[in-house]
């Protein structure tokens, strides 16, 4: 055989064995690529861990601190090698930032993939409901160093089917009212009770799409675009929409969309919401279902101090 058709046949079989090893990864992908079913049966209790970016807040950061970054390097050009200059600028600052030295070494942040970034620890059980919302708010240090200064916070919000509790678990210190589940059950009632402006709009949403959905199915909801497609989040199937207008991205677990507790609220794993040219996404990454939640995440410290909220 000519070493040109040699090169042609080994060619041939090659090209002849990628496809078939192609055909059969597909195939083998097509096999275990999860596939919707839907569900029946009690509804178990749930934990949700989701984490948001919030880019937006980022950005604000970002250009706080560079503006910082830019008028203490004017600064120190303007005072290089002139000690009666640099006296003079400091003094001139300090009028509004007490704590102002041109001698404080720069902090810039180099890496902000963690900054900005909100972990909530949501719990659904039956009546009972409790939600965690760990956040670090930034300011930029006047000091001169420009360095992001941190103030955590911990805020819960805990319906245990008698009282609602909101509570800054940093301060210690929070309220405490009835909860909605003892009132007349009606939905205005139940929304009113989220005192959460977001919180509103989702569970308007999340109750318009599961009824609509019961009702028709392929249109689910004129608060919608459509099509209404299925997610994989954190294990877990949610259904994916768009909301007309505002072009918000919610997907709430497929399962339940609203939660059949005493009082409606959303099952949201995912989220999405267009500020200006950022995109704040909120996403589950982890989702368990559990037989119940532990008690200790519908108590309160016993620490904290409550008012009366009414």
């Amino acid at each position: 055989m000519s070493e040109h058709l040699f090169h042609q046949s080994l060619r041939s079989r090659l090209y002849r064995f990628f496809a078939l090893a192609s055909l059969l990864v597909t195939a083998q992908a097509a096999q275990t690529a999860p596939v919707y079913t839907p569900e029946t049966g009690p509804i178990p209790a749930l934990h949700i861990t989701r984490v948001m970016n919030n880019e937006p807040q980022k950005r604000v950061l970002q250009e706080h601190q560079n503006m910082c970054l830019v008028q203490v390097n004017l600064y120190r050009e303007q005072a290089a090698g002139n000690a009666d200059m640099k006296a003079f600028i400091e003094r001139m600052a300090r009028d509004e930032w007490p704590d102002f030295s041109l001698d404080r070494a720069l902090e810039a942040v180099e890496d902000w993939s963690k900054i900005g970034q909100v972990r909530t620890e949501e719990y659904f059980d039956g009546p009972r409901y409790a939600r965690y919302v760990h956040r670090t708010d930034y300011t930029v240090a006047t000091d001169g160093s420009c360095k992001l200064l941190e103030q955590k916070q911990v805020i819960a919000d805990i319906d245990d089917g008698v009282h609602r509790y909101r509570i800054d678990l940093v301060r210690k210190q929070g309220t405490r009212s009835p909860s909605p589940a003892l009132a007349e059950k009606n939905g205005q009632l139940e929304i009113d009770s989220l005192t959460d402006t977001t919180d509103r709009m989702l569970l308007s949403i999340a109750r318009s799409y599961a009824q609509g959905a019961r009702d028709n199915g392929a249109n689910p909801s004129e608060l919608l675009e459509h099509p209404v497609t299925k997610e994989r989040v954190a294990g877990e199937w949610c259904d994916r929409m768009v909301v007309k207008d505002s072009g918000a991205m919610i997907c709430l677990w497929s399962r339940s969309p609203v939660y059949p507790g005493a009082v409606a609220r959303p099952v949201v794993l995912w989220s999405q919401n267009r500020v200006g040219t950022d995109t704040a996404e909120d996403k589950a990454t982890s989702v368990r279902r559990l037989e119940h939640v532990p008690d200790e995440f519908f108590t309160p410290p016993a620490d904290v101090r409550f008012g009366s909220k009414r």
